[in-house]
């Protein structure tokens, strides 16, 4: 997994960013998302001299987003959910639950419906061992009761979970 040499380093991302620019900010968050799948891949591969550096990018990234979450409030439920995903990484379960009630908290109160089914997938992913997805893609994908992607907008929670990504439960722990 030779991905490095396809990534901007965190200081361009650092320094390029503004605190109240959406699309600076978002793109941070799918940075940290990036590689905290990547540090995902290196604990299941074993892969441990690759991991520090990440981790540490993980970190200041994140450390970043807090202080621009205090500008900009929609980076709360996302970031809360990174967090969680980080505690999850390092086998935090009690401490990454609490983080995504905090990032469900949050969602609800931007009234951000389409964040409330991804930390709800992911809440039920990490801690029920609930695979949504999979049942949408391979159990429904030939019949009737699949998604209308027609009727997008007065899709459920429940319909937008069965169609969402999920970041996977690592294997093994930091």
């Amino acid at each position: 997994m030779d991905s490095a040499k396809y990534e901007l380093p965190r200081d361009i991302y650092l320094a390029e960013t503004k605190h109240s620019s959406y699309s600076d900010l978002w793109t941070i968050l799918k940075a940290v998302e990036c590689r905290v799948l990547k540090i995902t891949y290196f604990l299941n591969y074993k892969k441990a001299n690759a991991l520090l550096d990440v981790r540490n990018d993980v970190t200041e990234f994140l450390e970043h987003l807090t202080k621009a979450s205090k500008i900009s409030g929609f980076v709360k439920p996302r970031l809360f959910l990174l967090k969680a995903y980080m505690n999850v990484i390092r086998g935090r379960m009690n401490k990454a639950k609490k983080l995504v009630g905090v990032a469900l908290r949050n969602a609800h109160n931007q009234e951000n419906l389409l964040m409330q089914a991804s930390i709800e997938l992911h809440r039920k992913a990490w801690f029920d061992n609930y695979s949504a997805t999979n049942i949408h893609w391979i159990e429904l994908a030939n019949q009737e009761e699949r998604v209308d992607w027609h009727d997008v907008c007065n899709l459920s929670n429940v319909d937008y979970m069965s169609i969402m990504y999920c970041l996977p439960k690592p294997e093994n722990h930091l």
